[in-house]
């Protein structure tokens, strides 16, 4: 019986003692618990009391464990510990799938650049076949002109005049002084005379710079076709009083009056509209000349009376 009781003793002491920390437990307080233990199981092998008490050894187990609580323990690491990552399948194809995505991306870089290039070199020749075309227009549209200029018909004048100047005094039966003029073709193709003005008379000094011309049209409506080599004429009496008297003769001998003889002709070519302006100043000689220094009506006056289009 007295066994009994001391082993059921034993199993509540073990029960009612405090389970010791690890990291704050010492070596002193371990003895002391065993120390304890073993009085108490001497105790309890001549006394069976009901309710053993263990106060005075908790609260010394307790103050001690306090007191090794309150001071600060440090703790030194000599070297780390030896970590191992394995590597298994699915890494393998992660660096696989890796190394294709950079081939992959250097490809398409690679012929992102040939494209970029083939596409300049293309602009390049477009460029260069829109200049090239741009010149064969240019080429072609001279070459047309050209043609046209050649094959157009061109219209010149010559005038008709008795190499002596007449006079004859404003008296009885006078004979009117008139200039004839004849307008050549001188082209490949017909021509479409569209009009004329022609002007004679004298003046005290020079024409204005701009001439002023009052077209008369041509056998009103579709004008006078006039074919290649052939020529139509006009003629036009002395403006005012009709003759020179032998006073203007002298004065136009002597250079203090001039006599002109000038005019336009407007005629149509290739369904282009062209003229042709000419002027004309009496020149007498004096002094020496010569056999070829005769009296004659030569080109002469303003530029702008004289140009061909």
């Amino acid at each position: 019986m007295l066994n009994c009781l001391a082993i059921f003793a034993m199993i509540l002491a073990f029960i009612q003692a405090p389970v010791p920390v690890p990291s704050k437990t010492t070596a002193g307080t371990g003895n002391g618990v065993r120390k304890h233990a073993s009085e108490n199981q001497r105790n309890s092998s001549r006394t069976t009391p009901a309710h053993p008490t263990f106060a005075p050894a908790l609260e010394q187990h307790n103050s001690s464990n306090q007191a090794a609580g309150d001071h600060p323990q440090s703790v030194s690491v000599r070297e780390f510990p030896a970590v191992s990552i394995s590597k298994d399948w699915t890494d393998k194809v992660y660096w696989a799938f890796s190394g294709l995505l950079v081939i992959v991306g250097s490809f398409q870089a690679w012929f992102l650049y040939r494209t970029l290039g083939a596409v300049k070199e293309q602009a390049d020749i477009a460029e260069k076949t829109a200049r090239a075309a741009e010149k064969s227009a240019d080429v072609a549209n001279a070459s047309i002109e050209t043609l046209r200029e050649i094959e157009r018909a061109w219209i010149f004048e010559e005038i008709i005049f008795p190499n002596e100047l007449p006079s004859q005094p404003i008296s009885g039966d006078i004979l009117v002084t008139v200039v004839v003029f004849k307008f050549w073709n001188y082209g490949k193709t017909p021509a479409r005379v569209l009009g004329t003005s022609l002007h004679f008379h004298t003046v005290n000094g020079t024409l204005p710079k701009t001439p002023e011309y009052g077209i008369q049209p041509i056998h009103a409506g579709d004008g006078h076709m006039l074919a290649s080599g052939k020529y139509i004429s006009g003629s036009r009496w002395l403006e005012g009083q009709s003759v020179i008297t032998p006073e203007e003769r002298i004065a136009i001998r002597m250079g203090r009056m001039n006599l002109y003889a000038y005019g336009v002709i407007v005629y149509e070519t290739l369904e282009k509209t062209s003229y042709t302006r000419f002027c004309y100043l009496w020149d007498e000689p004096t002094g020496f000349v010569t056999s070829d220094s005769v009296p004659a009506f030569r080109k002469g006056g303003p530029a702008e009376y004289n140009l061909v289009t």
